[in-house]
């Protein structure tokens, strides 16, 4: 940050904070931090960041107000949380995982596969390992 000489200017501010290359990746990835700490800042703190934001327009980022946003920048969440896919079983408690349903035979085969598979290995105590040498 020593290298920076304050105050920047509006565009060169968002950069920096961003972290982007290019002026048009970072007016839109601070359009949505912008929006991010809209929503979650206190009612009475949203007009004090309208006017932080018009003055880094008008006369550029101050040391504070650059390293306030900065800090804030980096605490605002990625992406949003991967949804859990919920898993569809057919009639005989297999998984459906094509798009084709299998059809009631193939389906029972299958079925009676899995358990003939787990009856064994209950009974040898656990995987069998196939001997070489």
């Amino acid at each position: 940050m020593s290298k920076l000489k304050f105050p920047l200017k509006f565009e060169r501010g968002i950069i920096k904070i961003t972290r982007k290359r290019w002026v048009k990746e970072a007016e839109k990835a601070f359009n949505s931090y912008y929006a991010w700490l809209w929503e979650n800042i206190q009612e009475w703190a949203r007009p004090v960041l309208e006017k932080d934001i018009e003055s880094a327009h008008k006369v550029g980022w101050s040391y504070d107000s650059f390293r306030r946003h900065l800090k804030r920048y980096a605490q605002m969440p990625r992406r949003a949380p991967r949804k859990k896919v919920k898993k569809e079983f057919d009639a005989n408690g297999l998984p459906k995982v094509t798009k084709t349903p299998l059809g009631p035979q193939e389906s029972a085969l299958l079925a009676a596969v899995k358990y003939l598979n787990k009856q064994e290995k209950s009974a040898s105590g656990g995987l069998k390992v196939p001997k070489t040498g």
